[in-house]
């Protein structure tokens, strides 16, 4: 995959500065140089051009797509892009007699992709996928009689993926983005890249299955279930300190007397005014101030901050529950009439260690109050009552994020005429219950 960074010019990597001068030339200040104009005559950080010549490539485009062209510039390379997937199935089968047999089937994946880019050539992967699941399943058939059927089945789907960093993994700061991101757009990609919130993802669902045919004259009853009990999880790690270094878009242009005394001036029409911002830009960079500081934060359900770079882990936890009773009766050779109903209870999901939020208002009066506001023509922060939240969910005594609901029993009706061998017509209804979140 072609991809492209901003990284420094060798004359920055190499501690100058170099500026558009009142002539519209390329003025230049060497280390000494941009020592003087420091207020602390430190001039260049020396960990800085550390990082410049230890981590970052030279740069190889100056199309001025990327980079200023004065102290940064684009660097092209064509990144890896590697992906492995290994899948496997398997199944077994044995009668134990002439009415009972027992099966088996699973499957598993292995996968080991790339979501984004390496930063450089020659890291390692950095942003990997990597796909764990599998499913697996066992169930036993027995041959009651000629006209009575069970089947039983246990097993699981297991969703196991993973988006880790893992060169340069995350941590309590980042350095993200860019470093010295000035108004006048001079700013260089930041060391390690932008990809921080590492994250990953199970999702267990366990099944218990029964299904017992009965035929009996005409008919062909069906009664059973399944139960299930998953608990998703997962982390994501996006708590952490972001330092910015250099101007990072913070201030407008430095004062004069940081700058030389030929640049050209934001007010020239004879030479390109955008030369004081480019210019503070990078001399903002080279002495690399922290100019901000940004932190997310995370939280225990007590209210304990997490410490920065862990992230936060979080399990689920609901029950799903169907019954179903069904017939289908042969009227008369032509004419077959298929009927039943089905229980359907879905439990409310809830975070098995409290770290859940419910809204503490009614969507549909907050929304009435909110079209009232606007046909008064009212406005601003306070014109209605302020969203709040509270801790909620089973694990909190509190409330979940609906209402359960134990009523839903879904009737179902079908029929099915046949005209002739070629010609049959069908006709049904029912009423169906599902969970969308």
């Amino acid at each position: 995959s072609l991809t492209e960074r901003t990284v420094p010019l060798d004359s920055f990597r190499n501690g100058t500065i170099q500026y558009i001068n009142t002539s519209n030339g390329v003025g230049t200040l060497n280390s000494a140089q941009v020592a003087a104009l420091d207020p602390l005559h430190k001039g260049f950080n020396p960990a800085l051009l550390s990082l410049f010549n230890s981590r970052y490539p030279h740069a190889n485009d100056l199309s001025g797509d990327f980079g200023d062209l004065l102290n940064t510039g684009g660097f092209r390379f064509n990144a890896p892009f590697p992906y492995k997937e290994d899948d496997y199935v398997q199944r077994v089968d044995f009668n134990l007699n002439e009415k009972m047999k027992i099966w088996g089937k699973g499957s598993f994946t292995r996968t080991n992709g790339t979501e984004q880019a390496v930063w450089f050539p020659g890291d390692p992967q950095t942003y990997p996928f990597l796909d764990n699941s599998y499913t697996w399943v066992v169930g036993h058939v027995w041959t009651i009689s000629n006209t009575k059927v069970n089947q039983a089945s246990y097993g699981e789907v297991y969703e196991d993926y993973n988006f880790p960093t893992t060169f340069n993994p995350t941590g309590a700061n980042q350095f993200q983005d860019s470093f010295g991101n000035g108004t006048g757009g001079t700013y260089i990609d930041g060391p390690y890249g932008r990809a921080i919130n590492s994250q990953g993802r199970t999702y267990p669902v366990p099944v218990v299955r029964d299904d017992f045919t009965w035929l009996k004259g005409k008919h062909s009853f069906q009664v059973g279930g399944t139960f299930k009990w998953p608990k998703p999880g997962g982390y994501t790690i996006l708590n952490f300190n972001t330092p910015t270094i250099g101007l990072g878009g913070n201030m407008p242009e430095l004062d004069s007397t940081l700058e030389p005394v030929d640049i050209c001036p934001s007010s020239a029409t004879n030479c390109n005014s955008s030369a004081p911002g480019l210019y503070d830009a990078a001399f903002a960079m080279a002495l690399a101030p922290y100019s901000a500081v940004g932190a997310t934060f995370n939280y225990t359900a007590q209210g304990n901050q997490l410490p920065q770079g862990s992230g936060q882990t979080r399990t689920y936890k609901y029950y799903e529950t169907e019954l179903y009773f069904g017939d289908t009766w042969k009227v008369m050779p032509k004419l077959t009439f298929s009927y039943g109903v089905r229980w359907v209870n879905y439990s409310v999901p809830y975070e098995i260690h409290g770290v859940e939020a419910v809204e503490d208002y009614n969507f549909n009066t907050y929304f009435g109050d909110r079209v009232a506001q606007s046909a008064a023509s009212q406005s601003g922060n306070l014109a209605v009552p302020l969203i709040s939240y509270s801790l909620g969910g089973k694990a909190n005594n509190g409330r979940g994020y609906f209402n359960p609901q134990h009523l839903n029993f879904g009737p179902r009706f079908a029929a099915a005429y046949s005209f002739n061998p070629k010609t049959v017509f069908n006709l049904g209804a029912g009423v169906l219950f599902d969970q969308t979140v």
